[in-house]
């Protein structure tokens, strides 16, 4: 099971997350028409248009231009920065309730920029949090992890808050979610495989390369109820085709017992030769041992061939060789289910 990985966000982080770029519902005609347009201009880069129309439409009322307009005036997109009258634009977003906006504070008040103060952040990022964002639930998580910005250590309360940025499909919480269920924590709280499976689960379809590992071993080893070799099999690959030597391992490995795949001794192969390609450590006697059995069966010819397929004439490995082909396809309709998927949110609490 891999260690957590838990980021903090500074003010940079608003810059790298942007915004959500949604016509709000129940906007009047115009007003939805004018963010509609300021935010396709923001996606084209062209900033001083989309500061313009996002000021039209903020003045309107609509809460997500007024939080895209703060958002330019505190960075600087289009424009000059005006970092006071940003967090009034923000202000004026929150009242309306919208999530970005009182994250967008939360940041503010972090760095102390345009007078708002540092000890509003927590509460900020709770609003945030409780609206639906995300990441302000997974950096509440951090806190409560680490016991920093004045709050205890407290793990009741970071799995919460945990559980809550992974219900609002934050990939990287929901993966964490699945670590601590998966091996247990301090403070009486126990392992749970049920939990830690849809959770990693969940992290997986979100896209965590190292929770698809996980969560083919959860169904490898049975800890998820009964041992699923085919659906291990699938997020084995899938997490090898994004790079993961341990997927390629394990990959490579099930393609030779013909655990969950009809058997195929050249493939494996390819995917063995390929994790040592990326010199990445794989535990070198599991791979000697699987390579010693394969080469049992492929003559030295045609492993100089297969090599040859993977890495061609440059002496790296080819993308779209032969080695990237799936013996099976990724289960049906994988990536419309992460929605309706996500865990049930946790029981509310207060802090």
């Amino acid at each position: 099971m891999r260690s957590l990985n838990m980021r903090s966000f500074g003010v940079a982080a608003v810059c790298a997350a942007g915004l959500t770029l949604a016509v709000p519902a129940g906007s009047a005609p115009i007003e939805s028409a004018t963010y509609d347009l300021a935010a396709k201009a923001y996606a084209n880069e062209d900033f001083a248009v989309a500061r313009d129309l996002a000021y039209r439409a903020a003045k309107d009322g609509d809460a997500d231009a007024q939080t895209m307009y703060a958002f330019m005036l505190a960075t600087g997109k289009g424009g000059e920065v005006d970092e006071t009258a940003a967090a009034g634009w923000y202000g004026m977003a929150t009242r309306q309730g919208n999530k970005d906006a009182y994250y967008g504070l939360a940041m503010m008040a972090q760095e102390e920029l345009g007078g708002v103060e540092r000890q509003h952040m927590l509460g900020y990022l709770r609003e945030a949090a409780l609206a639906g964002h995300g990441e302000a639930a997974r950096q509440l998580a951090e806190y409560y992890y680490y016991g920093q910005e004045g709050l205890p250590k407290d793990p009741e309360k970071m799995l919460y808050w945990l559980m809550t940025a992974a219900y609002h499909l934050d990939p990287q919480s929901a993966y964490a979610a699945g670590v601590f269920f998966a091996e247990g924590i301090e403070a009486g709280i126990q392992a749970n495989p049920e939990m830690a499976g849809r959770y990693l689960k969940h992290a997986a379809e979100l896209g965590v390369v190292d929770a698809m590992v996980d969560y083919g071993l959860f169904l490898y080893q049975g800890r998820y109820g009964e041992p699923n070799r085919g659906q291990a099999a699938l997020w084995f690959e899938k997490a090898a085709k994004a790079g993961d030597v341990g997927a390629m391992f394990m990959i490579a490995y099930v393609l030779s017992k013909a655990e969950g795949v009809e058997q195929d001794l050249e493939l494996a192969y390819k995917w063995l030769v390929k994790a040592d390609s990326t010199g990445s450590e794989v535990d070198q006697a599991s791979r000697d041992k699987l390579m010693a059995a394969l080469e049992k069966f492929i003559p030295p010819p045609r492993r100089a061939e297969l090599t040859g397929e993977i890495y061609g004439a440059s002496g790296v490995p080819v993308k779209g060789s032969k080695s990237d082909a799936s013996p099976a396809g990724p289960p049906a309709g994988l990536e419309k289910e992460a929605p309706e998927a996500r865990p049930l949110a946790p029981t509310p609490q207060e802090g």
